[in-house]
């Protein structure tokens, strides 16, 4: 794959089912400017089928498309960390603009890499566009708009306390929102901030827009977990190196975010949601907030 001519460059992690990847790619190749971007899939614990079929993909669009495959599993966070940084060990062979995303992301919107690249990248740290859910329509971003303070702090430790804990309080906070939907006919949970730019604490982990500037001035991608990190410490780096995160609702994507499970994470994925936010309070909050 040749480097260096893109503009943009999409980052995502295959695991298992490769239907996500080829309807992804299939969808940015469906964008005008398509030819001025480079796709990097990175594919968790691979096996001959995902192998094979991602194979495909990449001959299909063989001057964009790259893949890596690993016989582990990395994750989302660590498995695009490790594509990132085999493609683009220097900064200065950095494109303007790098997308980390879920696979499971489909772009309709046609003008979405011309507006993108319409934006000056050394005036932004990182960039969350409007992220609609496929089932509720809800817009996923901004994730948070302004920092966790004590409370919200306590909050979070209560419900990853442990594991029924976390599945009462699911429980109860569903049955409050269909009440309120019934009585009020509305959801309460879903705000329209307009088409403004505006600066958020914390950018949806599902499609995360960083800018070169974001790694000019030191910015990472903090591996430190496996899930469920990745929101809290790309707000806590940008802030570390004095960047923003800036909502930006005119670039739209939608998150097809298939629900199999219902409302609960795994158990295991509690675990590793209850470990991730353990490291985020130890290396970030807990150095902010006295607890």
């Amino acid at each position: 794959m040749r480097l260096g001519r893109e503009k943009i460059a999409f980052f995502t992690v295959n695991y298992k089912n490769t239907l996500y990847t080829r309807n992804f790619v299939e969808s940015l190749s469906r964008l005008k400017h398509f030819e001025k971007i480079k796709i990097i899939i990175l594919d968790n614990a691979s096996t001959s089928d995902t192998i094979s079929e991602l194979e495909r993909i990449k001959k299909m669009y063989h001057n964009i498309v790259e893949c890596f495959y690993l016989d582990e599993n990395l994750y989302y966070w660590r498995g695009a960390d490790y594509a990132l940084r085999r493609v683009y060990p220097l900064t200065e062979y950095m494109p303007e603009w790098i997308i980390i995303c879920n696979n499971d992301i489909i772009i309709n919107q046609e003008n979405f890499l011309e507006k993108l690249m319409s934006l000056n990248y050394k005036e932004y740290g990182i960039l969350a566009p409007s992220i609609k859910s496929y089932e509720t329509n809800k817009d996923q971003n901004p994730f948070l708009v302004f920092p966790l303070n004590i409370m919200d702090i306590i909050k979070r430790k209560i419900l990853l306390s442990n594991w029924y804990v976390y599945r009462l309080i699911v429980v109860i906070r569903e049955n409050i929102k269909n009440v309120k939907f019934k009585l009020l006919g509305f959801n309460k949970n879903i705000m329209y901030y307009g088409n403004d730019f505006m600066k958020i604490y914390a950018p949806h982990g599902s499609f995360v827009i960083f800018s070169r500037n974001f790694f000019e001035k030191g910015g990472y991608l903090d591996t430190n977990f496996d899930l469920y990190g990745e929101e809290l410490t790309i707000a806590e780096v940008a802030l570390r190196i004095g960047v923003s995160v800036v909502y930006v609702p005119i670039l739209e994507v939608i998150h097809l975010e298939h629900r199999s499970l219902g409302k609960y994470m795994s158990k295991n994925n509690f675990y590793k949601a209850k470990k991730a936010f353990e490291y985020v309070c130890r290396e970030y909050l807990n150095k902010k907030v006295i607890l």
